[in-house]
């Protein structure tokens, strides 16, 4: 019976760092909105500072007037609670004089702010990834706030 007890003992306790798991305030979801839009974002850990990101907003079809919405996903590296996410701007054109075509990035800066805080803001070229009446700024706050 000892012996029993024993190798339970054992197996818990050889166990126990497979359900460890570092927790990460960073990482998980953040909703809010801005202006009129719906803003998300989803940030899950990938190693030493790198996370994915995935932002996505939403503008609803009000009184016939078009709506729009997008999205865009990417690594970002977060340092001193700031990152950068950056993609292709897929408009880009050197010759062109308008903002929307001038960039050869689309750049979104992610701040966070507090404990459950993340303020988004979309530095240039990210209209190919949500149209011309979208953006990706605004503040959102982390889902786990309300716990």
């Amino acid at each position: 019976m000892i012996r029993l007890a024993a190798i339970a003992a054992l197996l818990c306790v050889s166990a126990a760092p497979a359900f460890a798991q570092d927790f990460d305030v960073l990482e998980g979801f953040y909703s809010g909105t801005s202006q009129g839009s719906e803003l998300t974002a989803t940030l899950t850990h990938v190693e030493n500072g790198v996370y994915s990101a995935a932002l996505s907003t939403t503008v609803p079809m009000k009184n016939d007037v078009p709506g729009c919405g997008g999205s865009i996903e990417g690594e970002v590296v977060i340092r001193d609670n700031v990152g950068l996410l950056t993609a292709p701007n897929e408009l880009y054109d050197a010759t062109s004089t308008l903002p929307a075509f001038k960039a050869e990035q689309c750049q979104i800066k992610l701040e966070f702010d507090g404990e459950y805080g993340l303020v988004v803001t979309e530095e240039e070229g990210c209209s190919y990834y949500h149209g011309a009446s979208c953006s990706f700024s605004g503040e959102l706050l982390h889902d786990a706030a309300g716990i």
